[in-house]
């Protein structure tokens, strides 16, 4: 193995991106497994087994992390099966490099595997490592000793082969400061600009050229297929305008739909925050902690909540305030905070001491606003609403349904529809694929208008639905084919675009006559400017500078480096037709950059070069491997 990682890693790092999911040999937190150590084989790798156990609590972890990163995405865009299949890949090639490993002679000895596990703050009672701890926590995640105890010397072992992956020389220093030599360069930039425009009004074209130019450029020139349909539009938006309802029905609406009105229970609480990040070290982290611990100790022995929160609290928002936060309901905090404030019974209760990502808080309850319900006259127009629109999408419905029936059935007209449903059928403008307007902007719309169905069959589209409420079918009205525009219709395009490239031309011949002014010794841009030229005076700038055009900036970099004080220019025409003469007159690195900027660039090697080494590793040792998948 240490031979194959020795002839993978030449040339690793050659600035390849791989895109890699580790997928964590998680611990914690799955509801399908809760018999102790009972072993279920998912797979074999070499005999040794895969538990269907460790296949689902990985999994059940990976699916929570989508979740969260994801939201309401997540059903949308990941596909339980296929990463279900990730997770057991996953799992049988890391078996196969564990193997591996032992064959290899890794080992983690009982005196380190101890350390590593002592210093887990979940193991520790106020610092200190504690056995009855311990049991209780492996003990609720179903996990035994003797298998806790191997997954941890497992993922030791792991550490040790990419702490030996990336203990060599990926990429030598003098490349990495070369590089970042590169990358923190700035540069004195300058630069004289002529504009094509004023030369527009001079630019000559004759009809000989507007001609050939339209004989040489046809395709060009092509009017893209154009069709007009005839439509029916069903819309709950219009159908509600004709609902009419009394005010018994709103009042039965409202009765049979208060929890559409209800107001939910507020609270009011005041709290003291001590930050610190969720990431903070072992020593911020446990400082906080006490200093919390402190303040509740003092509100316990009746020191005022308000008067600490002012002193101590870290929340810029609410200290001046005592630490009082206003009403809010649930949804508008952190879950953990939110589940203390509406655990408290009375005005006046003290919250336990609560972790979220902000810090440490501690909570007073202030005033609850409990859940109401408003009287009907307070909501009388918003439940007449509500019902309207309710009978109006039970109508869209039924009607969509008669629609679809009937232009399905009748399919070379819209009029039998239209008839029973007491709907226009109106005409819509030509339209091509991307120039409709309304609903005719939809893209399911377009498309249907553009069917062979529409077209060629000269048949009713099927009816589109193009949003809640909203549905439209449609029948050939007319249509023009992809066709050849005339030279009249692209006469003035052309004769346009043609002084444009005269004018260009023109801007060009003044840049080029201007170069040869700026380059002699003693020479003022500055000088030079007149209608159309400008001289932008100046400047060092980096690579990423935003200040000059990225045109303008990327031919300045490419640009020779000045010898002593003899600046450099350069020519470079612009995508916009200007032309512009760049002068570079000194080139600059500062030193301390170009190390940070070394580090990153080491850093960010080590970790492609680990990835793509481990990931390579594996493939191969699995490659090798004898698998057998039992559990599918």
């Amino acid at each position: 193995m240490l031979q194959f990682i020795r002839e993978r890693s030449k040339g690793v790092f050659a600035w390849i991106v791989i895109v890699l999911i580790i997928i964590p040999f998680a611990l914690w937190g799955i509801d399908q497994f809760r018999n102790g150590d009972k072993i279920e084989v998912a797979a074999k790798v070499n005999g040794e087994p895969v538990l269907a156990a460790d296949v689902a609590r990985a999994f059940d972890n990976v699916k929570r992390q989508y979740q969260e990163n994801l939201g309401e995405m997540y059903a949308s865009l990941v596909q339980e099966d296929k990463l279900r299949t990730q997770v057991m890949d996953d799992l049988i090639q890391r078996t196969a490099i564990d193997q591996d490993m032992k064959h290899e002679g890794f080992a983690i000895n009982d005196q380190l595997l101890a350390q590593a596990i002592q210093s887990q703050k979940m193991f520790q009672d106020k610092g200190v490592f504690s056995v009855s701890r311990y049991e209780e926590v492996l003990r609720n995640n179903n996990y035994s000793k003797e298998r806790f105890e191997a997954s941890q010397r497992q993922f030791m072992m792991r550490n040790q082969l990419e702490s030996l992956i990336t203990s060599g020389e990926i990429i030598g220093q003098t490349e990495l400061n070369a590089l970042a030599a590169l990358e923190s360069q700035e540069r004195d930039i300058g630069y004289l600009r002529v504009d094509y425009r004023p030369y527009l009004a001079s630019a000559h074209v004759d009809e000989a050229q507007v001609n050939s130019y339209y004989e040489q450029n046809k395709d060009r020139f092509k009017a893209p297929e154009q069709v007009a349909v005839e439509y029916i539009h069903l819309s709950a938006a219009d159908l509600m305008k004709s609902i009419k309802v009394t005010d018994d029905q709103v009042l039965a609406y409202y009765k049979e739909h208060l929890d559409k009105v209800q107001l939910p229970e507020k609270r009011n609480v005041r709290h003291i925050l001590i930050m610190a990040a969720k990431d903070a070290d072992a020593k911020v982290d446990a400082a906080a902690k006490a200093k919390i611990e402190g303040l509740v100790d003092q509100i316990s022995k009746g020191a005022d909540f308000a008067d600490l929160a002012k002193k101590n609290s870290e929340d810029p928002g609410s200290a001046t305030r005592g630490g009082e936060l206003g009403f809010f309901q649930r949804g508008d905090m952190v879950p953990e905070f939110e589940q203390a404030a509406f655990a408290l019974k009375n005005v006046g209760d003290l919250s336990p001491i609560v972790r979220t990502s902000y810090g440490y808080h501690v909570l007073q309850l202030v005033a609850v606003e409990p859940a109401k319900t408003p009287a009907f006259e307070q909501v009388r127009d918003i439940m007449t609403s509500e019902l309207k629109t309710d009978l109006a999408m039970k109508a869209y419905t039924t009607q969509l349904e008669t629609l679809k029936t009937l232009t399905f059935e009748q399919d070379d007209s819209l009029a039998p529809a239209a008839k029973k449903l007491d709907l226009p059928v109106q005409t819509s403008q030509l339209m091509t694929k991307e120039t409709g307007e309304g609903v005719f902007a939809e893209k399911s719309v377009i498309d249907a208008a553009f069917s062979n169905k529409v077209l060629k069959d000269k048949l009713n589209s099927a009816v589109v639905e193009t949003q809640a409420g909203e549905a439209v079918v449609m029948h050939l009205k007319d249509y023009i084919p992809e066709h050849d525009k005339s030279l009249a219709e692209v006469h003035e395009d052309i004769v346009q675009q043609l002084k444009k490239q005269a004018a260009v031309a023109q801007a060009k011949a003044q840049a080029d006559a201007l170069l040869s002014d700026v380059k002699k010794p003693a020479a003022d841009p500055a000088m030079l400017v007149k209608t159309g030229i400008t001289w932008q005076s100046s400047e060092w700038l980096g690579r990423s500078a935003d200040k000059v055009l990225p045109e303008v900036l990327a031919a300045a970099f490419k640009a020779p480096k000045p010898k002593d004080t003899t600046p450099v220019w350069v020519e470079k025409q612009l995508s916009t037709g200007d032309t512009v003469l760049i002068r570079v007159a000194g080139v600059r690195t500062d030193d301390a950059k170009v190390k940070q900027i070394a580090d990153e660039l080491k850093q960010a090697a080590m970790q492609v070069f680990s990835d793509a080494t481990v990931e390579a590793l594996g493939n191969a040792v699995k490659d090798k491997a004898k698998v057998e998948i039992l559990v599918k």
